[in-house]
């Protein structure tokens, strides 16, 4: 089981280890949702009784380790905004956030282009071109998991066309 801490800005809520937020009694979930840059949002209520949106991981960070220090903002370790679990989280400086941003974005990047597509075999072609008529380019794109212009490439080549 998860612990769980007071919020301290919001008494009458506890924020667990998992990044969930419960009433007091602690069987209660607060609803959240995703806000536009993918960050898990929850509306709590104040003293007062009115509702205030707040950001799920500032919540959860806070409640087990303390305000942000001056000069450090908070990270995601895994690249999931909407998971707001205290072992996701990491006070981090500005640059060593967008570092850590930037080098991510390289990884996917070169994934990306690291792409290959997949081998045909000759049966692969002769089935491509036999049934051409019968099965549209999206169809025989997933099939032989490779895309449309590939597929259009191999009918061209039937045709006598020489593909580039």
């Amino acid at each position: 089981m998860s612990s769980s801490r007071l919020l301290p800005e919001f008494p009458q809520y506890l924020a667990h280890e998992n990044g969930s937020i419960t009433t007091l009694d602690g069987t209660t979930p607060v609803r959240t949702w995703l806000d536009r840059d993918g960050y898990k949002i929850a509306a709590l209520r104040n003293e007062d009784g009115s509702l205030t949106a707040k950001r799920v991981h500032v919540l959860i960070y806070i409640a087990f380790n303390g305000p942000i220090p001056e000069g450090l903002e908070l990270d995601h370790r895994n690249e999931n905004k909407g998971d707001a679990s205290l072992s996701n989280l990491i006070a981090v400086t500005h640059s060593e956030n967008c570092r850590r941003s930037w080098s991510r974005r390289e990884a996917s990047e070169k994934q990306r282009t690291s792409y290959r597509p997949p081998f045909l075999t000759p049966e692969d072609r002769k089935f491509i071109k036999r049934y051409r008529n019968i099965l549209t380019r999206l169809e025989l794109s997933l099939i032989f998991k490779c895309s449309m212009a590939r597929i259009s490439q191999i009918q061209r080549e039937e045709k006598g066309v020489v593909a580039i």
